[in-house]
């Protein structure tokens, strides 16, 4: 668990270039092992940059050539002013997520009082195209007030997902010539944003949205 950390950027992990691999034994097919816990092996829970009015990354930012396999992993409660759950930046950074969860983002604090983003991607002055790819994945239940994910001259791709605000935020912010950003197979409070090709708009009634 990487819990209750604060940085100037990446509260939970900062990574420049080199490799990341959060995910579980079973995916791998390493071993037997089970995860400590039944629903996730990972969890980045209240992390927090201090960065304003900048990529943060609360749980995680990635930069210039990280390379990144992420499963079975609870973001939750990590604060940020663009990234709160976690920002990619810089040529040949790749990220991979897959069965993971992104909820509660709700908490702010004196240093960064907004969570606009949750997912960030991009940065708007460098062309640099650093790449995201989600895959199973819930994203429900967090307190968004600009946009889910930002992509702003990145390349990304979620598929086979479910995506539900009760707050209605907007699913996908793309603000730069550069970026292309890919939908498919997706449950969404609203798809204006990606577009309707193998998305609709439904309710999936969760009955607790934090399992």
């Amino acid at each position: 668990n990487i819990n209750e950390n604060q940085a100037a950027f990446g509260g939970g992990i900062w990574q420049q270039s080199g490799q990341l691999l959060m995910t579980s034994p079973n995916s791998l097919s390493l071993s037997d092992e089970s995860c400590w816990n039944p629903k996730f092996c990972n969890v980045l829970k209240k992390n927090i940059t201090a960065a304003v009015n900048t990529i943060g990354g609360g749980g995680l930012y990635f930069d210039q050539g990280s390379q990144a396999l992420i499963s079975h992993t609870h973001f939750t409660n990590n604060v940020a002013h663009y990234g709160s759950a976690l920002a990619s930046k810089g040529i040949n950074t790749v990220v991979k997520i897959e069965t993971s969860l992104f909820t509660d983002h709700k908490e702010s604090n004196q240093l960064n009082p907004e969570n606009n983003i949750l997912i960030h991607v991009g940065d708007p002055n460098q062309n640099e195209n650093p790449s995201l790819e989600m895959a199973y994945v819930t994203i429900t239940d967090n307190n968004i007030e600009h946009a889910l994910i930002s992509n702003t001259g990145g390349n990304v791709k979620v598929h086979s997902s479910i995506i539900h605000e009760n707050n209605g935020v907007t699913v996908l912010d793309e603000t730069d010539n550069n970026s292309n950003s890919e939908f498919h197979c997706i449950i969404a409070h609203e798809i204006n944003s990606i577009g309707p090709w193998f998305n609709e708009v439904d309710n999936p009634q969760f009955v607790n949205p934090q399992n």
